[in-house]
Formats: structure tokens, C-alpha cells, sequence
């Protein structure tokens, strides 16, 4: 969370602060939005929008046990979200792309999204062999895109002419996205 949080339960009702950056904190290079566990280690995500030109904005960083983490992945711009499938780790990438790592720890850059209203990842979900991102144009703006791609590298469908999206899952062999005023939307291929 903000301050780059981290922490750990053995029972999910007590909670104690593994490690952090900062002990206040907020939209900044120190605020860490997602996590997922896969290959026996956890991988977290985030950074921030604003900050001084040059200063490291995204991260990634790797843990086995969610106390000693290491950061693998620094970039200009937030990194968000993280989603583990086909055997490989796939995030929304600083730059209006993806990136891939088969093991969470060497990174690469893969498809830039092509509509051009998609510049902030927001959420994500992994299903029927494919990760489906939505985001919007920043702040509250109303317009929502997806983006979907089997690996990472290759961009296999992206457009932005969707109503708002606050909520992405996939159960059931389907993709449900929901919006402000009850909207729901689902597909089984994003």
C-alpha cells in the first residue's frame, strides 16, 4: 500500500508491518497497488504519477516469505496491475504496454497498446488462456479501454469505447467487468 507497505498474517486477522519505505504516504513513487502469488514467490507492483523528472516512478519487487523483498524492475511511471497465467507473469507496463517475466525477475517489454486513449492501467484478470486489462485516460475521465493478450508480447485486441469500468474478475469460465449505476458487462474473452 502507500509508503510501499508490506504486510504479512498467519491468519488474515492480525496483520504486522513487514517492511515499508515511508510511514506516511500516498499516490506517489512509494505506493504499491498489486500483488499475486505464483511459482512459490509473491511479486508486487506500483509507483506513482507525479514526482520530480528522473526519479524512478514504477517498481517491481520479489519475495519468497512477504518479508525480504527485492526490487527486480524500476521504471519512469507506475507499474500496475500484476496477473500470473500461462505459466507467466504479465503487468501493465509504464510506457502504454505490457511487460513479461516467465519467473517475475527478468522483465521485458512487450506490445504497446495501439488505441490512444489507453494510458492508465486500472485492473486486470487472467482467463481462458488470456489477460484482459481495462484502464481509462487518468484521473476520473470516463473513458474506459481494454486490452487483451495471451503473453504479454503480443497486443491481441484493444479498443476504448467502453462505459466506466471500477471491477474486473474472471469466474466461471467468464470475464465480469462492473461500473458506476449497477452497469455489468461479460465476456468469455475479454
Amino acid at each position: 500500500g502507500y509508503g510501499g507497505r508490506r504486510l504479512i498474517s498467519p491468519d488474515g486477522k492480525d496483520w504486522t508491518i513487514a517492511t515499508e519505505w515511508a510511514e506516511k504516504g500516498g499516490d506517489d513513487s512509494n505506493n504499491l497497488m498489486s500483488i499475486v502469488y505464483a511459482q512459490g514467490k509473491f511479486v508486487a507492483t506500483g509507483g506513482g504519477g507525479g514526482g520530480p523528472f528522473g526519479k524512478s516512478m514504477g517498481h517491481i519487487l520479489v519475495s519468497k516469505d512477504g518479508k525480504e523483498w527485492k526490487e527486480v524492475y524500476e521504471a519512469k511511471f507506475r507499474v500496475h496491475p500484476i496477473l500470473y497465467g500461462n505459466d507467466r507473469f504479465v503487468a501493465g507496463g509504464p510506457n502504454r504496454n505490457f511487460l513479461f517475466s516467465k519467473d517475475g525477475e527478468k522483465w521485458s517489454e512487450g506490445a504497446k497498446l495501439t488505441a490512444k486513449e489507453s494510458t492508465h492501467f486500472r485492473q486486470g484478470a487472467f482467463g481462458n488462456g488470456m489477460f484482459v486489462f481495462t484502464g481509462n485516460q487518468g484521473g476520473n475521465s470516463p473513458v474506459t479501454w481494454v486490452a487483451v493478450t495471451k503473453d504479454g508480447e503480443k497486443l491481441e485486441h484493444n479498443v476504448a469505447d467502453l462505459p466506466p469500468i471500477r471491477g474486473l474478475i474472471f469466474a466461471k469460465e467468464t470475464f465480469v467487468a462492473v461500473g458506476p449505476k449497477g452497469m455489468t458487462m461479460t465476456s468469455k474473452d475479454g
